[in-house]
């Protein structure tokens, strides 16, 4: 919560979990709940992505993705994988 993030350097401890700016314990116990300030209900995953988007600046995709760097890459089914020996019929 301390930690600062780009790109407006903000932490998270002005976030509100339903207890307060920055108060942390029991809030998980609260929720989902209705936070005013965005009109609808949330739980704890997407308040916190919330606060990321609405308080540090960042992009929705790049705050639900995580600090890595690299691009998620679409997952696609291989049509050509080989079949087992096992699922042959003889």
């Amino acid at each position: 919560m301390e930690k600062t993030q780009p790109p407006n350097k903000v932490s998270l401890e002005k976030c509100d979990l339903g207890l307060g700016a920055g108060v942390v314990k029991g809030a998980y116990a609260g929720l989902p709940r209705y936070f005013k300030d965005a009109d609808r209900v949330m739980d704890l995953e997407t308040r916190l992505l919330h606060c990321m988007v609405t308080l540090q600046g960042r992009k929705r995709v790049e705050a639900a993705r995580g600090s890595s760097a690299a691009p998620i890459a679409p997952r696609r089914w291989n049509r050509y994988r080989p079949t087992s020996p096992r699922s042959r019929v003889a």
